[in-house]
Order: structure tokens, then C-alpha cells, then sequence
């Protein structure tokens, strides 16, 4: 079942994969214990124990080192390390977006009274640290050197050319463009103050990466910077625990109790690209348990009591300031 689509895989009590015995799916023709609603009815029967003690314990993980790289991140990171001389057999030149997962758990169940009475418990945890993929903009290398380019509402004016920064750097324009230069700023500024120095001292400050991608941002004052979530923390931090009890008594009237009890929590680092004045992490989980005892007195009546499920849910955002 996936889970992290939404509710419509969702079991009213947490079922782990362990303690699954038998499911069945009805889709017409549904019978009165069942009710009369639209769609697919699953039935999940549990596991229950026996008169001899069995268990099992589990683990499946999943590591970074067995990903793929995202097209759009790996084209990211060639182009970074083509700008900066970086060799392309470099880890950073080619390096996927964190994803570890680990699911784990045990069950034992048996008899409490042979013949009599019985018990299976399950517990299963999962684990998951996923890097996201980010695709943010930044400011391009010519607004940081105090240029201001713009589109030409007629192309066939503006030849292109060159323009010269601040730092004394010579940028090319390209056709069909105009860059307004320092000195160009300056002269229509009214009041001659021209490039802010403050403005230009935070583009220059560090809190901004030059960009490496062109698949967002103008291409003339702003560029796409794309880059995976791990390098400023981990995107997604992901915690999941169930525990299942299910006891039963053969012995007239034959009854059994099934308990679910299932803590959810993840946290999520949000992290600007460079800026880190607007990262944070988010914090949310919900603690959820539900109870069901079913009472059989002979073959034709029985009685079921389903307690409703109870939940805490928290969220809370700590901000992160560099």
C-alpha cells in the first residue's frame, strides 16, 4: 500500500505487511457487512497465533549508492563544474540526491493457553532521508556586476555588443538586447546615486551561488540554480511506527481483540539556495491508536464494538538564521 499518496490505501487500523494472513477485494455485489458505498471494499484478515511460538524479524534498506541521478541535476552539476574547472569525473559533477529508506519490524506470536487462548504481535518501523531535487533562481553574474539588461521591443535597434561592470569585467549582449552599464544608470538616475553599493554588497555577500541552469530565471538578470536539497541538510527526514496485537479465545462465546497503535512523524529542511537567511525546518507527526473487540456467541449472531481512532498532531516550524 502506498501510504504517502494519500488516504485511499489507508486501513482504518495500521496494518503492517507482517501481520497480514489473507485480503480480499469486492468489487460488485457487496455483502451487508460490508455497507453500500461506491467503489472497491478490501478486506484484510490478520494474523493470529497458534498453539506453537513463531516469529520473524525483518530489514529492507535502500542507499544512495544504488540511484540514479536526476537528468536535470546531473546537467546542473556538469555545467557548475565546467564553470569552475572542476574535473567531470568528480563526485559533485555527478552526484544523485540523497535517498536512504530503511524498513524494519519483527512479529512473534503463540499460545497464551493452548487451545484456548492465543496472541500475535507485529511491529514495523520505517526510516527515510530523501534529498530533493530544487530548482530556485538567482541573480546572474551581470546584475551582480551593476548591469541591467532587457529585452528590445524592437530587436532590429539593438544590435548587441558589450558592457562593462562595475568590477571593470567586459560582458557580451546578445542581439535583440540592451544593457544598461553603471555609468548608463548612473546618467538617468534623477537623483546620480546610481547601483546602490548596499544592493551590490548582499548580491556579492556569498548568500547567492552563481547560477547553473538556463531552465528558469530571464537569462539576462536572473539565472536558474538547481542543485539537490542534501547540500544545505536533509530534505526530508521521515519516521514511521506501528505496533499491532491481535489475541483471540476459541473457547465459547469465541471473541478476539485487535489493537493498532501508529506514530508518524517527518521533518523537512527548507533551505534557500545560498540564502540561508530563509531556511528553516518543519516539524509535523500525528499519533494515532485504535482499539476493536469482536464477540462471536454461536455461528449466526455476533456483536462487533469499533472504537473510533484517536489522534495528536503537531506542527511547528523552527527557522534557521545564518
Amino acid at each position: 500500500m502506498n501510504n504517502r499518496a494519500g488516504n485511499a490505501f489507508t486501513s482504518v487500523l495500521p496494518v503492517t505487511l507482517d501481520s497480514v494472513e489473507e485480503f480480499r477485494v469486492t468489487t460488485t455485489n457487496y455483502n451487508a457487512d460490508q455497507g453500500g458505498t461506491g467503489g472497491a471494499q478490501v478486506s484484510l484478515v490478520t494474523k493470529s497465533g497458534t498453539n506453537n511460538f513463531h516469529g520473524s524479524a525483518y530489514e529492507y534498506h535502500r542507499n544512495t549508492v544504488t540511484s540514479a541521478n536526476d537528468y536535470f541535476n546531473k546537467q546542473a552539476q556538469i555545467n557548475t563544474c565546467l564553470g569552475n574547472g572542476t574535473p567531470l569525473n568528480q563526485l559533485q559533477c555527478n552526484q544523485a540526491p540523497k535517498l536512504i529508506r530503511n524498513i524494519f519490524g519483527g512479529s512473534v506470536g503463540g499460545p497464551i493457553k493452548k487451545d484456548r487462548l492465543f496472541f500475535f504481535a507485529n511491529y514495523e518501523g520505517a526510516r527515510r532521508a530523501e534529498g530533493e531535487v530544487v530548482n530556485t533562481v538567482v541573480p546572474s553574474d551581470t546584475l551582480r556586476d551593476g548591469i541591467v539588461e532587457y529585452p528590445c521591443v524592437n530587436a532590429s535597434q539593438c544590435p548587441g555588443g558589450t558592457v562593462v561592470g562595475l568590477s571593470g569585467k567586459s560582458y557580451t549582449v546578445a542581439a535583440g538586447n540592451y544593457a544598461l552599464s553603471p555609468q548608463g544608470i548612473l546618467a538617468i538616475d534623477p537623483l546620480h546615486i546610481g547601483v546602490n553599493p548596499n544592493v551590490m554588497s548582499f548580491l556579492n555577500s556569498g548568500y547567492w551561488p552563481h547560477g547553473n541552469s538556463a531552465t528558469s530565471g530571464d537569462g539576462l538578470n536572473t539565472i536558474g540554480y538547481v542543485f539537490s536539497s542534501h547540500q544545505f541538510g536533509s530534505g526530508l527526514v521521515y519516521r514511521e511506527d506501528r505496533l499491532q496485537h491481535h489475541s483471540r479465545r476459541e473457547t465459547p462465546p469465541r471473541s478476539f481483540w485487535r489493537a493498532g497503535k501508529r506514530k508518524q512523524s517527518q521533518s523537512s529542511v527548507f533551505a534557500g539556495a545560498g540564502a540561508r537567511v530563509h531556511s528553516g525546518e518543519l516539524q509535523q507527526g500525528n499519533h494515532c491508536w485504535l482499539y476493536r473487540r469482536h464477540y462471536e456467541y454461536n455461528r449466526e449472531q455476533f456483536s462487533v464494538w469499533l472504537y473510533p481512532r484517536k489522534c495528536r498532531q503537531h506542527r511547528q516550524f523552527k527557522p534557521t538564521m545564518d
